[in-house]
């Protein structure tokens, strides 16, 4: 569903804190129930490590209502705010495009790794063009 973007996967939550102190991502997608540790203490731990990085999450869960509880009582208790975005699961490729595309513009851009242009992008451009 990403296709375009250049990806890193882990298999854990603690492989994923380990690369997240070490290489800059412009967009971080994360599940919410995870084993060993959830989405919303990964997220906890990066902003408590760097502020900027948490600002980078994208949320997703087969469980919206239980995540956006977890999600909201987590920003709540570490002072972060607005929430990251919660995409229910299963998703579009289209509804994950426009989170990550949202997020992104609202970072400033690290990875170097890629340029978003989506259909709307393309439209905006042709508009102003004419």
């Amino acid at each position: 569903m990403l296709a375009g973007c250049e990806t890193v996967i882990t298999t854990s939550p603690r492989e994923a804190w380990a690369v997240l102190q070490s290489v800059a991502f412009d967009v971080i997608v994360s599940d919410v129930m995870m084993p060993e540790m959830s989405g919303p203490e990964l997220y906890a731990r990066c902003f408590a490590h760097a502020p900027e990085l948490a600002r980078r999450f994208i949320f997703a869960s087969a469980d919206p209502m239980l995540a956006q509880q977890e999600i909201e009582r987590t920003v709540q208790a570490i002072g972060a705010a607005p929430s990251p975005p919660l995409l229910a699961k299963p998703t579009s490729r289209a509804a994950l495009m426009a989170a990550v595309k949202a997020v992104a513009r609202g970072t400033v851009h690290e990875s170097g790794t890629y340029v978003l242009h989506l259909a709307d992008d393309v439209s905006s451009r042709q508009d102003r063009a004419k």
